[in-house]
């Protein structure tokens, strides 16, 4: 597969393969507005209308440009908590971000990007409700063939929290 770019004067390509290792292929980017209301203790996913749902499911799919590259993935949001729900515990968000070459299952998920709140002494101290921001990323190199679809997911595991709005998920693909 070769890369396009368009110039003053013409269109040329660009093989894939002359990309030094190191190099952004391709970035695809889901932002989201919904939110999970606070005090729940479920698994959720984000889906590519950045809507939380139960169903597992891709978030981003992207066709890979060059064989064997990785995948930069990141994550960013905030992670929801109650006055009264977190009073007496400690209240967690959970975000894992997996790829799949099924858009529906088998996902293999990173790390945690862990968010919590601890109100194990009582009252929390906090307005009504507060937002707690959450970040972070995984690195996965894969084993595929350049115009291979891969699916990438985003579960949130939350216990007695909920999520706010701006979420967002990147994926960079990077030539090995």
């Amino acid at each position: 597969m070769a890369l396009t770019k368009i110039r003053a004067g013409g269109v040329s390509s660009i093989p894939a393969t002359s990309f030094p290792s190191g190099a952004i292929l391709q970035t695809k980017m889901v932002q989201g507005t919904n939110s999970v209301s606070g005090g729940t203790s479920a698994t959720k996913y984000l889906t590519s209308a950045a809507a939380w749902n139960d169903t597992e499911q891709a978030v981003i799919t992207l066709t890979t440009i060059k064989a064997n590259s990785s995948f930069h993935c990141f994550y960013s949001g905030f992670m929801y908590v109650e006055d009264g729900t977190a009073d007496g515990n400690i209240n967690t968000m959970y975000a894992y971000i997996g790829h799949s070459t099924s858009s529906g299952s088998g996902y293999t998920y990173g790390d945690a990007l862990p968010s919590y709140w601890d109100a194990r002494s009582g009252n929390t101290d906090t307005p009504n409700q507060f937002q707690c921001p959450v970040s972070g990323g995984d690195i996965f190199s894969l084993s595929h063939a350049a115009e291979t679809t891969l699916y990438f997911s985003l579960k949130g595991v939350f216990t007695r929290t909920g999520s706010g709005e701006g979420q967002s998920v990147i994926v960079h693909e990077v030539s090995a």
